[in-house]
């Protein structure tokens, strides 16, 4: 585990803050917003901001890189940790193939927004945004769950692990409601790429998102609003709106352990 002296900024809950430190904490839940499996010791743990994750979740073969992707910085994370359990939830908002964008401000209620661009993914140099793809949302959501601090000998097999993902491009909220279960792995995309994890996501019989990379202990993606979440969406060319996508890990039908709330402003660049 990292070390434990981070410098942390306490936010009341009736503070609007834009976010200028390295970390933050943030506490409190939104009720107006609040998915209802929440409501416990775990909405209380600490929250950071701009954090390198935890050892484990930094690939060893491209170091300083998350395991996902092909060279995907372990930067400028949303990071909650549950030093008791073992446990690391961290997102980021990223320029599709560019820079991470840094959270924006902690609201009233506690929960950490980012703002992103609306629109199709275009060549930026000063986000270092190669390219342009018209099929592809401007920014993406990049996760990781992480269940092996401290020499943790669980791994993901034991606990109960969720991705809710926000399908409504407005302040209300329509949840799609992912879990974590082992899939048929399928081999690195590259030579020198990280294994995949062997976990996907799931809904129902449908496996939305078909193979995270990671280890048996950390699981990660990178996810686009192209990718099926809300199709008419896509079709109107990422408009404005706010999606918020919550993290959620518990031990096998046990209590929750870890969760993490994030709300992404899609502005209008």
């Amino acid at each position: 585990m990292k070390s434990s002296n981070r410098a942390v900024r306490i936010l009341g809950a009736a503070t609007l803050v834009a976010v200028s430190s390295s970390a933050a904490m943030a506490n409190g839940w939104n009720h107006h917003r609040h998915y209802p499996w929440f409501g416990n010791v775990a909405d209380r743990l600490p929250t950071f901001l701009t954090e390198v994750p935890d050892n484990t979740a930094i690939d060893t073969f491209s170091p300083g890189n998350l395991w996902v992707g092909s060279g995907i910085p372990a930067t400028n994370m949303i990071l909650r940790e549950n030093p008791w359990a073992h446990i690391e939830l961290a997102i980021k908002a990223m320029y599709r193939q560019g820079d991470d964008i840094p959270p924006t401000l902690v609201d009233s209620d506690g929960i950490i927004h980012v703002e992103v661009p609306a629109g199709h993914q275009v060549a930026d140099p000063a986000h270092n945004v190669p390219s342009t793809a018209t099929n592809r949302a401007a920014w993406n959501f990049t996760y990781s769950y992480n269940v092996g601090l401290d020499g943790n000998p669980l791994d993901l097999d034991d606990y109960d692990a969720w991705l809710i993902v926000d399908t409504a491009p407005s302040t209300d909220t329509d949840y799609l409601v992912l879990r974590l279960a082992r899939i048929a792995a399928t081999p690195p995309s590259a030579p020198g790429e990280p294994d995949p994890s062997g976990f996907g996501w799931k809904l129902g019989a449908s496996t939305p998102i078909g193979d995270d990379e990671g280890t048996a202990q950390v699981t990660q993606n990178s996810q686009n609003y192209a990718f099926g979440y809300n199709p008419a969406y896509a079709l109107a060319d990422f408009p404005p709106g706010q999606f918020d996508v919550v993290m959620r890990i518990a031990r096998k039908h046990g209590p929750i352990l870890n969760q993490l709330h994030v709300i992404f402003d899609v502005v209008a660049p």
